[in-house]
């Protein structure tokens, strides 16, 4: 891929910092020479970009916060960051200096985040502005990564939640091939490389409501899904299934070890959700609570994955499973009830 070349007045540029070579090795009790990421670790201690712990371990599998990260990648690239006034948190200037080059932050910057943020925080600080899929398939074609499992959007692990030892390793290898860092444009646009290697996700489902024993599938999807809203970046759901006075919904939300039951009417925003987590809607004929009428299962793609239920589905989509045993994306129920 040709290489953009862009003109920056020195107060939006970061100058390269060398990438010097370890002088004195720094041994970590958690952190053996074997380990995976050892050297990726000793450049970035012999570098001032991390730090262990004070009784010698640097605990490699420990989650990374998306301010952590931030804070490794600006100092890998000895940004001139303000220092932080009377008051501030710690993390104010990493944070200010995102937000100045528009660079995508999750909304709780101090919880621990997912490698597909990391992948469109990244591509924002290379110029560009993808959605997460984009994003990592940009990544993989620049050899930025090469992925968790395999070179593949679904290798990449978008999900996975960031580790520390991951964090400086990923730095590491942005370093030696981003000579600088730059800002994001304002409007997210599509990324496309004809030459790409890459096998792009498509969704191949379809849904087709049912009419079943004078039940129309059609009007209670509408009332459930009309104000779904999912954003993958982010790891978001948002919804609000109405009240449905001449049935009885039942339905609940469950993640992790949370269970909590869904009040019709109300608003409800779920932030960073886990790869794990499901929706169970079921609709009742009365109050036995024991003819169901409808029902779905709206799942992460992992979850679903899991149970082999998620075939066709792309990873950064949520999965509906309904009383017939369609597997579906919430994207092709959309399109069917052409609510979005």
């Amino acid at each position: 891929m040709k290489k953009e070349i862009v003109a920056l007045s020195m107060s939006m540029l970061l100058l390269a910092a060398p990438l010097t070579v370890a002088a004195n090795e720094t041994r970590f009790n958690d952190v053996p020479a074997t380990h995976w990421s050892y050297s990726a670790i000793q450049w970035g201690v012999d570098n001032g970009i991390i730090t262990g712990y004070p009784n010698g371990s640097y605990k490699p599998d420990q989650n990374v916060t998306q301010s952590e990260f931030l804070a490794m990648l600006l100092k890998a690239y000895k940004a001139d960051l303000a220092a932080p006034t009377q008051g501030e948190s710690w993390d104010a200037p990493y944070l200010s200096y995102a937000r100045l080059n528009n660079w995508t932050l999750v909304s709780e910057t101090n919880k621990p985040v997912n490698r597909g943020q990391i992948a469109k925080l990244l591509v924002n600080a290379s110029g560009k502005n993808f959605n997460v899929n984009d994003s990592i398939h940009y990544l993989l074609d620049e050899g930025l990564s090469n992925g968790k499992t395999d070179r593949s959007i679904i290798g990449y692990k978008g999900n996975d939640l960031l580790s520390r030892a991951e964090a400086i390793a990923f730095i590491l290898n942005v370093r030696k091939k981003l000579a600088v860092l730059d800002s994001a444009p304002t409007t997210e646009s599509k990324y496309e490389n004809p030459n790409s290697d890459i096998k792009v996700e498509e969704d191949s489902t379809v849904w087709e409501p049912l009419k079943y024993k004078g039940i129309d599938q059609k009007k209670y999807a509408q009332l459930i899904f009309q104000d779904f809203t999912w954003d993958y970046s982010t790891r978001t759901l948002k919804f609000n299934i109405p009240e449905m006075p001449e049935v009885n919904p039942l339905i609940g939300i469950q993640y992790g070890t949370t269970k909590e039951k869904i009040v019709l009417g109300k608003d409800y925003t779920f932030k960073n959700l886990p790869s794990e987590f499901k929706i169970d809607i079921n609709i009742f004929t009365d109050n036995t609570f024991t003819s169901v009428i409808d029902d779905y299962t709206v799942m992460s793609f992992d979850y679903a994955n899991y149970h082999k239920w998620a075939n066709g589905v792309p990873s950064t989509d949520l999965v509906v499973k309904d009383q017939f045993a369609n597997n579906v994306s919430l994207s092709a129920i959309f399109k069917a009830l052409g609510i979005k």
